[in-house]
Order: structure tokens, then C-alpha cells, then sequence
């Protein structure tokens, strides 16, 4: 009996430095929320006030993989460290900021004076497998409303695909595409008539409503 008592402890034992030796770490991931924008040829005067990201359910703190046509898969043991929604959303207001193409920008929704809201929705942040190959995929979905009435002014689709080098390089890979597509972003606003002669625009109907 003692004999059997004691390969049980040995058994337990040897189970229990298995599990411990084979448990897998979770890593976490980050992307560069600063992105280098040059600065804005000139300045719209108007005051934006960027709202929380939408998107999809999956776009969570799991890495996303996508494969073919249909296949999504999830990493368990690479996770970023916030969702991609608020990562995004403060690299979208830094290159607001850093490019000065509006005269301010609202960080967390507290001013009443703004002009536009900017709504945005990430359409894509998953690593795409191709082959041998991967990718970083982000795609986005923005568009500004007056904040005074809720109407669409102008909206804006932009998209950013880097291959990814090497094993462990897609939040690399991934802080490229976003900063590639929001610099193209800014360009776009910064080309847009419809931006450009809002502000003129806003002032004459605030000086008919003043008449009136």
C-alpha cells in the first residue's frame, strides 16, 4: 500500500513539471501610435472632435489571421495590448495634430464648440496569409458629420498593405500600413474642395441665423 502511495505522489509530481514546462506564454503587441505626417500646406479652420472607433466584433486584443476567402483564425498567445480601435483612434489624432490641417482637434469629446465629428470604422487589421507570405492588412472607413445637425460632409475610405518580414514582425509590419494609409488620409482631406468651403459656408449661415 505504502509502495503504491508513493508512485501515485511520483506520478502527480512528474504531471504537474510537464504542465509547468509546457505552459505558453502570452507575448502583446503594440503599434507605433505617432506616425510621422508632414505638415499640412495650410489649415482649415475648423474644430474636429474624433469619436471612439467602430469595428467589427472580432477586432478584439486577439491577433486576427485570415486565410483564403473564408477562413479566420484568432493567435491565443499574441494579443495586443489594447484593441485596434483605441490604438488607431490615438494614431489618428496624432497625425490630425501633427499635421495642423485643422485649426484644433477635440482629444476626448469635451468640447461643444467643434464643428465636425469624425466617425470611423476599421474595416481590416488582420494578417493575411498568402502562400509563404504574410501581410499586414488595415483598412479604414471615415467619415466627418457636422456636429451641429449630424450631416454628412465628407467621407473617405483609405488602405494600407505591408508584407510582413520575417516571424514576429507583423506588428511592425502593421505600424507601417497604418501609418502609410493615415498619411494618405491627410492628403485627401487636404485636397477636398468640400472641406475647404465648409468653414465659409458655416460662417454665412451662422450670419442668417443671426439676421433672422
Amino acid at each position: 500500500m505504502k509502495c503504491i502511495f508513493i508512485l501515485l505522489c511520483v506520478i502527480t509530481l512528474s504531471a504537474g513539471i510537464v504542465s509547468c514546462g509546457s505552459h505558453m506564454p502570452t507575448y502583446y503587441y503594440l503599434i507605433k501610435t505617432g506616425p510621422g505626417v508632414a505638415k499640412a500646406e495650410k489649415t482649415i479652420p475648423l474644430r474636429i472632435d474624433v469619436n471612439p472607433f467602430h469595428a467589427p466584433g472580432h477586432y478584439q486584443n486577439r491577433m486576427v489571421y485570415r486565410r483564403g476567402g473564408y477562413e479566420v483564425g484568432f493567435y491565443e498567445y499574441s494579443q495586443w495590448v489594447e484593441t485596434p480601435g483605441e490604438m488607431v483612434r490615438r494614431a489618428l489624432i496624432n497625425a490630425l495634430d501633427e499635421s495642423g490641417i485643422f485649426t484644433g482637434i477635440d482629444f476626448i469629446g469635451s468640447d461643444p464648440a467643434t464643428d465636425l465629428d469624425l466617425n470611423s470604422e476599421i474595416e481590416s487589421f488582420d494578417q493575411v496569409v498568402e502562400g509563404e507570405d504574410n501581410y499586414a492588412e488595415f483598412k479604414l472607413i471615415m467619415e466627418f458629420c457636422r456636429s451641429d445637425t449630424g450631416q454628412p460632409v465628407w467621407s473617405h475610405r483609405v488602405t494600407g498593405r505591408v508584407k510582413q518580414e520575417g516571424e514576429g514582425a507583423f506588428a511592425a509590419a502593421m505600424s507601417e500600413a497604418v501609418e502609410k494609409a493615415l498619411a494618405r488620409l491627410i492628403v485627401a482631406m487636404e485636397k477636398s474642395e468640400d472641406l475647404e468651403k465648409l468653414p465659409g459656408k458655416l460662417k454665412e449661415e451662422k450670419k442668417r441665423g443671426n439676421r433672422e
